[in-house]
C-alpha cells in the first residue's frame, strides 16, 4: 500500500461529526483533517501490516489522519534517531505527539537519549515529548538512578512558567517520578505542594488538569 491508496481509504472513513467537532473546538494544526476517529484508525491499523516505509510517507504528508495512523503501524526497531527528530519537530498538536512517543519512540533503544535531548528543547511540542519520555521511563525503567530523575525535578519546580502543554506533561512526569520510591516521592511531593493548583487550558472541552499533589498524597512507601 502507498500513501495515495491510504488516503483514499481514510477519506472513506471520515465522519462529518468529527470534522464539525474540530471546527467547534478551533483545533489549530497545519495538517488537513479528514475526520477519522481514533477508534476507527486503531481498527484499520490492526488490519495493516507494520510498515516503517509507509509510516514515514505518512509523516511526510500533510494529512493528520495518516500521521495518526503511522503511530500504530510504524516499527520502533527500524526508526532512526534522526527520523524521530524529524517527526517530533514537525508535530504541532499534543495528541499526535503523545501517540507517537508512547507507541513508537518509547519502544526504541534510544528513548533515554531522546528524553535527555528533547526535554531541553525550546520548542513546546518537542519539550513535551521529552517529558513524556521521562514520565514513561519513571514507570518502566528500573535501571535509571534517582539522580537522573532529580535532574529533571529541578526543572519541573518551575512548571508553572512553562507553555501550556509542557506544563501538563511536566505535571504527569512529576506524578510518575514521585511514584518510584520513598526518596523521590518526598521531593516530588514538596514540589507539587509548592506549585499549587495547576491549570491547563484545554479549550472548550471536559478535560481536567492533572493534580500531582492530591495524587502523590495517596502514595505510601
Amino acid at each position: 500500500m502507498n500513501l495515495n491508496e491510504l488516503e483514499e481509504i481514510l477519506t472513506g472513513m471520515g465522519d462529518p461529526r468529527a470534522l464539525a467537532s474540530w471546527q467547534r473546538l478551533n483545533i489549530q494544526t497545519k495538517d488537513r483533517y479528514l475526520g477519522t476517529g481514533m477508534s476507527k484508525l486503531k481498527e484499520r491499523a490492526k488490519k495493516l501490516p507494520k510498515d516503517h516505509s509507509l509510516a514515514m510517507e505518512c509523516w511526510q504528508s500533510e494529512l493528520y489522519d495518516a500521521k495518526m495512523l503511522a503511530c500504530f503501524i510504524d516499527e520502533p526497531k527500524k526508526i532512526t534517531p534522526e527520523e524521530a527528530d524529524e517527526v517530533v519537530r514537525g508535530i504541532d498538536i499534543s495528541g499526535l505527539g503523545d501517540q507517537y512517543v508512547k507507541n513508537q519512540v518509547a519502544k526504541t533503544a534510544f528513548r533515554v537519549a531522546k528524553a535527555e535531548q528533547w526535554a531541553n528543547d525550546k520548542q513546546q511540542y518537542v519539550r513535551r515529548a521529552g517529558y513524556q519520555l521521562i514520565q514513561i521511563l519513571a514507570k518502566e525503567d528500573d535501571t535509571l538512578p534517582d539522580s537522573w530523575f532529580e535532574n529533571y525535578l529541578r526543572d519541573i519546580q518551575n512548571l508553572q512558567q512553562e507553555p501550556n502543554f509542557v506544563k501538563e506533561m511536566m505535571a504527569y512526569a512529576l506524578m510518575s517520578i514521585g511514584s518510584r520510591n520513598a526518596s523521590l516521592h518526598a521531593i516530588a511531593l514538596r514540589i507539587a505542594d509548592q506549585a499549587g493548583e495547576i491549570k491547563v487550558d484545554y479549550g472548550d472541552t471536559s478535560c481536567q488538569s492533572p493534580n500531582p499533589l492530591d495524587f502523590l498524597k495517596t502514595k505510601v512507601f
